[in-house]
């Protein structure tokens, strides 16, 4: 009987399915790679053989370029003899503990799904990071997994209509599938939205490019401080040289440009240090 799942997010199917990573016709699949990209055991060793040469010797020249991939981040070769158009390598953690390793795994599904909107794509195949010889146990990776991709699905501006998350045996199905589930039902409970509207605050200098004291944006849910800021210049292209400070009704100091906003928070447009 087939095994798969579906959950839809903005505008993406996260699907949890039994299968082959090697086989899925997907425009990347997601390769478990150690930092050397020497190809090994588990799905990464099943990706080199299945790939051939190709991908061995862009992973080597790789290396030899820049380094050794750090754990968290990703690389993408051509996929050789795979039916995927490309493979994107990313490192996971080496289980150690909830708190030194899910940064890192969450950061392994986030950046491989940034190298997938730089590159265009349109659907992306991932593995169960970390989940086999690295040592993470399989509930807790499941949930990660399900929370990096919602996260960052959430967030809008993804070219991606499709993300399957392929997994190889019963056991990692069944523990993917709940997470799933859970992750799902959380937001159902909550009554999730898919849009959130954040105030901005234009004190006297902005004003002159928009005539307003104060500018309602919708954003989709869990965008972060700077797509507020290009939504801003690009709708009154002034307004670019100001310095969001978001002190106003939450406890936000002068903000990083990957502050999560969320619905109600004010921000206002200070000018730049020095004036203007």
């Amino acid at each position: 009987m087939e095994k798969i799942a579906r959950r839809r997010i903005a505008k993406t199917d996260l699907v949890v399915l039994l299968g082959d990573i090697t086989i899925q016709d997907t425009d990347a699949i997601v390769n478990a790679a150690n930092s050397g990209l020497l190809g090994g055991g588990g799905v990464d060793g099943a990706i080199h053989r299945a790939a051939g040469s190709t991908v061995d010797g862009e992973c080597q020249a790789y290396v030899a370029n820049h380094g050794p991939l750090p754990p968290g981040m990703a690389m993408w070769t051509n996929s050789g003899n795979l039916k995927a158009r490309y493979v994107i390598h990313t490192v996971g953690p080496i289980y150690h503990s909830d708190e030194e390793s899910e940064p890192v795994l969450r950061s392994a599904y986030q950046e491989s799904l940034r190298l997938a909107k730089t590159l265009g794509l349109e659907s992306i195949s991932f593995p169960a990071i970390s989940a086999g010889a690295y040592g993470y146990p399989l509930n807790k990776a499941a949930h990660v997994a399900i929370e990096a991709i919602t996260e960052y699905l959430q967030q809008g501006g993804s070219s991606l209509l499709l993300v399957r998350l392929v997994c190889f045996s019963d056991a990692s199905y069944s523990a993917f599938h709940r997470a799933l589930k859970s992750a799902q039902s959380f937001d159902e409970g909550r009554g999730a939205k898919s849009e959130i509207t954040v105030t901005v605050h234009l004190f006297s200098a902005p004003r002159e490019f928009t005539g307003k004291s104060e500018i309602e944006v919708s954003l989709p849910t869990g965008a972060r401080l700077s797509e507020l800021i290009e939504h801003l210049s690009e709708e009154y292209p002034g307004l670019s040289k100001y310095l969001p400070y978001s002190k106003l009704a939450v406890n936000h100091a002068i903000s990083t440009a990957e502050l999560i906003l969320n619905n109600g928070d004010t921000v206002a447009l200070l000018p730049p240090v020095g004036g203007g």
